[in-house]
């Protein structure tokens, strides 16, 4: 997940060589919703958003006639088939998928919570650090990583343990490497975002704690950063001799945590125009192993944005957040929305020619 060497040269690389400026957004995050994107999108097309009464959160489009298009509920769209949301949400469904169309994943097991002997043989068999995470979760949920023995496993399994035997894990290899959440429309990437860890640059003058409250109150310009400050790892800073009076040198990258979330302090930086061809074919490839996925963010570590030959799909993300790409901390602004507005019209008008061929008129 974290090699601290790779990842902390990656953010010197991109952020303190490349000096990206941190970018501003007016306005309240309820704006920026995905719901609001997507209605924005609807009405620059003349089409109508209604709200679905009888559905949380389920919102209906329409053409000028009254006709349905499609419908959007939080980060589900309609242009996915229902059977490959449902697949989808399930990790261990999903990675089978991802084995079969020869998608590279991390090495691992899955084991419900009566077979967890299994999956402690399975720790010792490897001599490896290990990642266990619950087959159906989200936003790193009940994830615990960088497991480093079995005495580790066992405390990690009773942390997340539920109380349904048949409750069903995955225990796979810990990967090194960059995060990349991709974006895929119909088979082409139309976004790629690195969500890089929480950190602070020195400046030869501040100390970590100075540095920490310079950095919350740029986040406070941004609206789906400023919810969320830097979290620093004092634990895991005080094994490589910093606390908070450190004066990091000048320009020098000091990380906080080796979380690539956003709510622990984590930023967006826009990639879509830095990895490589061999990446985007992978997240394609990805995307296309679930039959039925039209829209979805793939997942992704690698070691080098040039380089798809260490790469590894974790999951696919058919409520996949696009606001990261809408509204990065660094880089372009990705507009998915409205790739995703063109494929359900794409769907609803193949439809309609399909009907029309087999002289079938809707009342």
């Amino acid at each position: 997940m974290a090699n601290k060497d790779l990842i902390a040269s990656f953010i010197y690389e991109q952020i303190v060589e490349e000096r990206p400026i941190f970018r501003k957004y007016s306005g309240t995050k309820a704006e920026k919703m995905p719901k609001e994107l997507l209605r924005m999108e609807a009405e620059k097309r003349g089409l109508f958003v209604r709200e679905d009464s009888s559905v949380k959160h389920r919102y209906e489009i329409l053409d000028e006639g009254g006709h349905f298009i499609g419908d959007f509920r939080a980060l589900y769209t309609s242009a996915n088939a229902v059977v490959a949301t449902v697949i989808s949400a399930n990790k261990d469904l999903t990675k089978s998928f991802l084995n079969a169309n020869g998608v590279p994943t991390p090495r691992g097991i899955s084991f419900a919570s009566s077979q967890f002997a299994v999956a402690k043989a399975y720790m010792s068999s490897q001599g490896t650090p290990m990642v266990l995470k619950p087959v159906k979760g989200n936003a790193g949920k009940g994830v615990a990583v960088n497991l480093r023995s079995v005495k580790q496993l066992e405390e990690a399994f009773r942390m997340v343990k539920g109380d349904d035997p048949k409750q069903r894990y995955i225990l796979e290899e810990y990967v090194e490497g960059i995060d990349l959440r991709i974006y895929v429309v119909h088979g082409r990437v139309v976004a790629a975002a690195s969500r890089i860890p929480a950190h602070v640059i020195g400046n030869g003058r501040d100390d970590i704690h100075s540095l920490i409250i310079e950095a919350n109150k740029i986040r406070g310009e941004h609206p789906h950063h400023r919810a969320f400050p830097l979290q620093a790892d004092w634990e895991m800073l005080s094994r490589m001799g910093i606390d908070g009076s450190y004066r990091p040198k000048d320009s020098e990258v000091v990380v906080l945590n080796y979380v690539f979330n956003i709510h622990k302090g984590g930023y967006c930086l826009d990639v879509t125009d830095s990895i490589c061809d061999s990446i985007k074919e992978v997240a394609i490839s990805a995307a296309s192993a679930v039959p039925g996925t039209e829209v979805v963010g793939v997942d992704m570590y690698v070691t080098s944005l040039q380089d798809a030959t260490n790469s590894v799909v974790l999951e696919l993300n058919h409520h996949g957040n696009f606001m990261i790409h809408h509204f990065p901390a660094y880089g372009h602004e990705r507009n998915v929305a409205s790739a995703i507005l063109d494929e359900i019209v794409r769907q609803f008008e193949e439809k309609q020619r399909q009907q029309k061929a087999v002289g079938y008129s809707p009342m």
